[in-house]
């Protein structure tokens, strides 16, 4: 009571392992070429994104160079050192 009965002969039995390794390799070539479409397309959109970042990023430091030179600014002081006695140890008992 098979649904599907066995194949009958050697021959019957060696294409359709063929086909179904036809198919197999079919399937798998399909899905590596899309994976690489797709990592190729976003690649393509964040090289691009990163462009129009920096791009910005550069007109806006051009446009306001105070902002850049905020950013980089160089404190300037002066400081003398005290010399204290040597530092007490509240735990040394």
């Amino acid at each position: 009571m098979y649904r599907f009965p066995p194949a009958q002969g050697p021959v019957s039995r060696f294409l359709s392992a063929l086909v179904l390794i036809l198919i197999f390799a079919l399937a798998f070539f399909i899905g590596t070429v899309l994976f690489f479409v797709v990592l190729g397309v976003l690649g393509i959109l964040f090289l691009v994104f990163y462009l129009r970042f920096w791009w910005l990023r550069r007109r806006w430091t051009k446009e306001h160079p105070q902002a850049a030179q905020r950013d980089s600014m160089t404190l300037e002081g002066e400081y003398t050192v005290s010399k204290r006695a040597k530092p007490r140890r509240d735990d040394a008992d």
